[in-house]
Parts: C-alpha cells; structure tokens; sequence
C-alpha cells in the first residue's frame, strides 16, 4: 500500500500455518462441491444455469427466517 507520494506505508507479509490436512480438506471441498454440482444438493437449481470458470463449492444455512449462502472459490470466499 502506497501514500499519494508513492511512499510504501504497508507491505502485507505472508507466513502461512496449515492447521487442516490436506486430505482432510480436500474431502471437506469436495463434500461443499456436491451443494453444488449434485442434483439434489440444496445449493444446485440456484446455480446450476450458472457456468463457472472453477469450481465451485458452498454451504448453505437454511435453518432460521433467512437464507445465507457462503461460495469457496479458488481465489475467494463469497456470502450471499
């Protein structure tokens, strides 16, 4: 991040911790991919018209008054 002079005021610095396995989570994406992709996931007549360029993968929460939608994509997570 730059002030209006060009000066640096903040440079982000990853340091990434895995708290998950991997074989764990690629079993939860997939899982959250058939919300999708399944005929009957809860997620599918909502989106299946819809063509993406990755895939997909959501959660639903349909318990209260409201609905809610959360969308894991490759590159970004997305609340509807």
């Amino acid at each position: 991040m730059e002030d209006r002079n060009g000066n640096v005021v903040y440079e982000h610095q990853d340091n990434p911790t895995q708290v998950v396995d991997s074989d764990i989570a690629e079993a939860a994406t997939d899982a959250l991919e058939t919300v999708v992709t399944s005929s009957s996931g809860t997620a599918h007549s909502m989106l299946s018209s819809i063509t993406y360029d990755q895939p997909i993968a959501g959660k639903t929460g349909t318990s209260r008054r409201f609905s809610r939608f959360m969308v894991l994509r490759l590159y970004a997570t997305d609340s509807v």
